[in-house]
């Protein structure tokens, strides 16, 4: 299996490395504290897995795109996910022009990795808009996961306008998908508004999703040395404390009579997220397209050409979606 840090959906940090590493003392110790402590051993794990790396500085380049925005600004989030109530203000950016366009990044990314789409979609007539999820870039927050990143996207969809399309990669992608059908039920608030209705777009692109981000919680526990007689309990309490369920993360299409056009982009070289992931995608997807690269990677990918002009090309081709 590859590895999944960085792209499942409550990942803790990223790696690419699969290849075989010998257990380091942090493993033996983790390994020793589920022997006599297994409680705290599942607590820690869980935290561990739940938590992303520090935000990297923005780059000039960055800096500069964010700096010609449009129109910045805040949208406030409540949540209350496994009986945790919860503020956060989701930082944005919007570069007006036309139909809009939503980005929401992957687990440890933020808005301006967007950098690439920017330009190209602005210049076909489009408004792009990037948001950095909650514990993210400049969105402050106690915790976050897909279900938070799923409850971001509807926030900001709702204060800015109805979404022509949107883009999300990896964890991100997972994110839109469970944005379109309604979230997590019943767990997440926002200022005006519930999270429990579906989430209205032309369409969405899924850039580097995996099929099923639950398949590899437990093979993040196996590598710290958590034994198996403890991966059920441990997910169970993730699911308690999230107030998810881990099947609610598979990537499936909307439950609707006009299935939601869906372009799927991904990578053969990626080492993350498995080429398999996306074709179990479109596979279950009604109305959806594969758009398959090589060479870029889990990464690369957001900044290749090629794969721009395909997902503007994309946005272009769908029909426009009634502004009632």
């Amino acid at each position: 299996m590859r590895n999944p840090d960085g792209a499942a959906l409550l990942a803790a940090h990223k790696s690419t490395n699969v290849r075989y590493r010998r257990p380091d003392v942090r493993w033996a110790s983790f390994q020793l504290l589920g022997l006599l402590a297994p409680a705290m051993a599942g607590h820690l794990a869980a935290k561990r897995f739940l938590t992303p790396p520090p935000p990297r500085p923005l780059s000039g380049r960055m800096a500069s795109l964010l700096a010609r925005a449009s129109d910045r600004f805040t949208v406030g989030l409540k949540t209350s996910l496994g009986g945790v109530d919860e503020e956060c203000r989701l930082h944005v950016a919007v570069w007006r022009h036309g139909p809009a366009v939503y980005l929401l990044h992957g687990w440890g990314g933020r808005g301006a990795h967007w950098l690439s789409y920017i330009e190209p979609l602005v210049s076909a007539g489009f408004t792009a808009v990037v948001l950095d999820a909650p514990l993210h870039g400049e969105s402050l927050a106690e915790r976050t996961s897909i279900v938070h990143f799923a409850a971001a996207l509807s926030a900001v969809v709702e204060s800015v306008g109805p979404a022509r399309l949107i883009v999300g990669h990896s964890a991100g992608a997972v994110a839109c998908a469970l944005a379109l059908r309604g979230g997590s039920p019943g767990g997440t608030q926002r200022d005006v508004g519930t999270m429990g209705s579906e989430l209205d777009a032309g369409g969405v692109v899924l850039i580097g999703a995996p099929a099923n981000p639950g398949e590899f919680f437990g093979s993040f526990l196996r590598r710290l040395g958590v034994g198996e007689r403890l991966h059920q309990a441990i997910r169970s309490d993730v699911e308690r404390r999230y107030g998810f369920r881990w099947d609610d993360l598979i990537v499936r299409p909307p439950d609707r009579s006009a299935p939601v056009p869906a372009l799927v982009v991904h990578d053969h070289d990626d080492l993350e997220v498995a080429f398999d992931d996306a074709e179990r995608i479109v596979r279950c997807w009604p109305k959806a397209t594969l758009f398959g690269t090589s060479g870029l990677g889990h990464q690369r990918i957001l900044r290749d050409d090629r794969v721009v002009r395909h997902v503007v090309e994309f946005a272009r081709e769908l029909e426009p979606m009634s502004q009632s």
